[in-house]
């Protein structure tokens, strides 16, 4: 896991710091799903309940129903690389 995250440039290490804490919005360090699911909404992403709740599963390493944040580092540059290439 931390290897992705040493792949990833300081600029969009931070740019992604700044997103999560923006997502995160109780201040908690860990984003729950009615959390992702208003990011979602706001960013006028139609994306049913139940995907989100997916999203969740996929990311959340630990298991304990909620993204912290290097799970969400992982799962993004993750993306963002497979972008790039």
């Amino acid at each position: 896991m931390n290897m992705l995250i040493k792949m990833a440039d300081q600029q969009q290490i931070e740019e992604l710091r700044q997103e999560f804490v923006k997502v995160d919005k109780d201040g908690t360090g860990l984003i729950n799903s009615e959390e992702l699911k208003e990011a979602i909404k706001s960013s006028d992403i139609k994306m049913p309940d139940e995907d989100i709740e997916k999203i969740i599963k996929e990311v959340d390493y630990f298991g304990n129903g909620k993204i912290n944040y290097s799970e969400f580092l992982v799962a993004t540059v993750d993306v963002i690389k497979f972008l790039d290439d």
